[in-house]
């Protein structure tokens, strides 16, 4: 799903295979966007009323892409402070999930195989998540296309 703070944003279905990034919105809620979509910022000579143009505008190159609960995604590059909160490892096969029906919370997360779930809004900007499927029911088989196998894909940390 795309985070409540994202429904004024254009959005689309993520498609298995992509690779996504984590980006800040104009919104300030961190989402899930492709990394071909992210603007390129050029700087530009800044007036007064520039500056106020921009400050009440919200850019319209930015796209959301949309997970549905269940889909399986593929973390990497975990940070070294989540691995040892969450007892995870660097790189882990993830289901998105939704924590919350409540309104005007965010509610979009991931939930690890320990059980440990975690906000979209507490990961790293910038971090790069693969779409493996959009239904748990096919991951097994996406990764088996994708990389010939899961096996050796996921590290995770015993304690």
């Amino acid at each position: 799903m795309c985070d409540y703070s994202l429904m004024e944003i254009s959005n689309r279905l993520a498609r298995p295979g992509e690779e996504l990034v984590v980006h800040r919105f104009p919104t300030g809620t961190k989402g899930l966007m492709s990394p071909h979509d992210r603007p390129i910022l050029v700087p530009q000579a800044s007036t007064f009323w520039k500056r106020v143009e921009e400050f009440f505008s919200l850019p319209s190159t930015d796209c959301a892409d949309c997970v549905p609960p269940g889909a399986q995604l593929l973390l990497r590059e975990i940070p070294d402070r989540l691995q040892h909160e969450l007892k995870i490892g660097s790189i882990e096969l993830v289901t998105f999930t939704q924590v919350s029906a409540q309104v005007g919370m965010h509610r979009d997360a991931v939930m690890f195989s320990n059980g440990r779930p975690l906000l979209l809004q507490s990961l790293q900007e910038g971090q790069f998540i693969q779409v493996i499927s959009l239904s748990s029911r096919d991951a097994v088989d996406s990764l088996h296309d994708l990389y010939g196998g899961a096996g050796s894909l996921v590290a995770t940390t015993e304690i």
